[in-house]
């Protein structure tokens, strides 16, 4: 639907429904805006820490090391 049609429509519609896509559109922003939000943070990988651990040959499997510990404290 181009620009002018749009705005034909909504000017049609009863003022309810105006305040209803108004709000619509409100909402759309928003959520826009906070996912814009999300995106522009720094991702994990990029952290120093990750990796940090990647040469302990004790954690390559990190269930087993987890299982040995429980034991240990139990």
């Amino acid at each position: 639907m181009d620009q002018t049609t749009l705005w034909q429509t909504y000017t049609e519609l009863p003022s309810t429904a105006q305040q209803q896509v108004d709000a619509l559109i409100k909402t759309l922003l928003e959520q826009l805006h906070t996912n814009d939000h999300i995106y522009q943070r720094p991702l994990l990988r990029d952290e120093p820490a990750v990796g940090m651990w990647a040469d302990r040959t004790d954690m390559s499997d990190s269930t087993a090391w987890v299982r040995s510990l429980r034991q240990k404290n139990n």
